[in-house]
């Protein structure tokens, strides 16, 4: 449970950045099992409320990026859907090194890749010819205030597309991303960083600073305030195709990890029915470049200066929505 000081300022109901709906939507995924949950999800509430995904962005992160577009390919299949696949980064932009993790294994799908591919009887991984960064800038320019993005790995993707054109961050819409910390929660560098803002500190550092005002983040803990009641009620469908492939993917996290929690979706909630949302708080903040903090998000929680640029944080949802809307996902 997530318990801040009484002098910072609580806010509860749907934050103005979410009153407009847009109605183009590009996700950038680093297509971990939980990223294809999302996707999943995204699938199923996008066509119901009237949102077109225009394209899906990949970098390197919870799976290698080859492996994340095998991983996207085979939840389209099971979707029965088809969203243009665009390559993006695979490294970061200061150290430029792979990372990828092993949290849902090495294929990113708890193990699973091969049996799936095979079942579904999947041999090619169709991909556009355009860099997922060029396709950013693009859609962006055609699309302005009516595209959001949707970050589920590093920011790095994004990133390139601001350093590369001057106009991107005044194009788009609105970014709604999974990563950063407000309390100094994480499982990265001594517990001190989330994966995604770790995986590229600099990156996220640009995105924080200069896209402020279009920037709505999931935080790590806002993903640990989701109970354990609540996330195994969400994986307890497993009578469809959909519902056995996200169990498998959330079991095999489990077992590996000891603990699974609902990350990347809760995006999707966010962006597609953004009533779930029942707190949030905003608060300028900056990514922490140098030393032991290297990845962790620095919350100004004193800054009184109005005219700040101002992330918005969400803290908590309602967990009884969350269980309904995910569990009919599957359903």
């Amino acid at each position: 449970m997530i318990s801040l000081p009484s002098f910072i300022k609580h806010q509860f109901g749907i934050p103005e950045k979410l009153l407009k709906q847009r109605t183009k939507m590009i996700i950038d995924t680093d297509s971990g099992g939980d990223d294809i949950h999302a996707l999943l999800t995204a699938f199923d509430l996008a066509a119901k409320k009237n949102i077109e995904i225009i394209g899906i962005t990949c970098i390197n992160g919870n799976s290698n990026i080859d492996d994340g577009i095998k991983n996207i390919t085979i939840v389209q299949k099971i979707a029965g859907i088809t969203v243009p696949i665009h390559k993006g980064c695979d490294r970061n932009l200061k150290q430029q090194i792979t990372l990828s993790s092993k949290f849902f294994g090495n294929d990113g799908l708890s193990g699973h890749q091969e049996k799936y591919l095979k079942e579904l009887n999947i041999s090619q991984y169709p991909l556009q010819p355009q860099h997922a960064v060029d396709f950013l800038i693009e859609s962006a320019l055609k699309y302005k205030e009516e595209l959001i993005i949707i970050c589920l790995g590093a920011l790095t993707n994004v990133a390139c597309a601001m350093m590369k054109t001057a106009d991107f961050e005044e194009n788009i819409g609105l970014i709604i991303s999974l990563c950063g910390n407000i309390l100094g929660l994480g499982f990265m560098n001594d517990g001190v960083a989330e994966y995604n803002v770790h995986t590229d500190p600099e990156a996220a550092h640009l995105v924080f600073k200069v896209l402020a005002k279009k920037l709505i983040v999931i935080p790590y803990e806002g993903v640990i305030s989701v109970s354990e009641f609540t996330i195994t009620k969400v994986f307890e469908q497993d009578t469809t195709i959909k519902g056995k492939f996200v169990k498998e993917i959330y079991e095999g996290m489990k077992n590996a990890n000891n603990r699974y929690d609902i990350q990347d979706p809760l995006c999707i909630l966010v962006a597609t029915m953004p009533d779930i949302i029942t707190e949030f708080v905003e608060r300028p903040c900056n990514v922490i470049l140098e030393g032991e903090g290297r990845g962790m998000v620095s919350v100004k929680w004193l800054d009184k200066d109005p005219q700040a640029n101002q992330v918005t944080f969400i803290l908590k949802v309602n967990e009884n929505q969350l269980i309904q809307t995910l569990s009919n996902v599957v359903n």
